[in-house]
């Protein structure tokens, strides 16, 4: 039986995500710094924000120092 397209990104996201992390700053910087707070800029900080795609958390925990609450979603979260 063939894997779901599913189980084929989940098996890629557990054999990548070290090699992931490892190759990613650690801060929010430069033009992805830029592109979140531009992102930001006039939502009132009682707004709750579901970032898609969360990783190991780097850019949400950026956005929640911000003031803003924040919902992760990912395939290994």
């Amino acid at each position: 039986m063939s894997k779901t397209n599913n189980q084929k990104t989940i098996d890629t996201y557990k054999s990548k995500f070290n090699e992931y992390v490892q190759g990613t700053t650690k801060a929010v910087s430069g033009d992805a710094k830029k592109w979140i707070d531009d992102s930001l800029e006039g939502l009132d900080h009682s707004t709750t924000i579901l970032e898609l795609g969360s990783g190991f958390g780097r850019d949400a925990d950026y956005i929640s120092s911000c003031g803003y609450t924040v919902k992760c979603s990912d395939v290994l979260k």
